[in-house]
C-alpha cells in the first residue's frame, strides 16, 4: 500500500509507502522515460495486459492519477475499466480535473514553503 511511482513504457512500478520524506519523480532507473506519481488507489494491471495498460496510461496522461473523484453528490466516482469508457470519462470530467490538479498543484507548493521556513535538521 502507499503511494506509487510509475513508468508507463516499461510498466515499473515503484511503491513508495505513505512517507513522504522519501517521496521521488524523474526518471524510471530501467529505461529512462517519464516516472509519473500516482494514488495508492491505483492497482497496476498484470504487465501482460497491454489494453489495461492502455487505459491507465491514457487516464494518467489527462491528468487522473487515481487520486479521489466525487460527483456533485459527493459520491466516489469510480475510474473506468475499458478504453471506450476511459475517452468518455475523460470528456465527461475534464473542467473537474483542471481544477483539482490547479488545487493539489498550490497545496503542494504551500506545503514546500512550509517545509523551506522550517529549520534544517543539523
Amino acid at each position: 500500500m502507499g503511494y506509487k511511482n510509475v513508468c508507463l513504457a516499461c510498466k515499473r512500478v515503484e511503491s513508495l509507502g505513505t512517507d513522504r520524506s522519501t517521496f521521488r519523480t524523474g526518471a524510471c532507473p530501467v529505461c529512462s522515460a517519464q516516472m509519473y506519481f500516482v494514488c495508492e488507489k491505483f492497482r497496476p494491471p498484470r504487465i501482460s495486459d497491454e489494453k489495461a495498460w492502455a487505459v491507465a496510461a491514457y487516464l494518467i496522461s489527462n491528468g487522473y492519477t487515481y487520486f479521489s473523484i466525487r460527483d456533485e453528490r459527493g459520491m466516489p466516482i469510480t475510474y473506468p475499466e475499458t478504453m471506450e469508457s476511459a475517452k468518455q470519462f475523460v470528456a465527461m470530467h475534464q473542467a473537474e480535473a483542471s481544477k483539482w490538479n490547479a488545487r493539489r498543484k498550490h497545496e503542494l507548493e504551500q506545503r514546500l514553503v512550509e517545509l523551506g521556513k522550517r529549520p534544517q535538521n543539523p
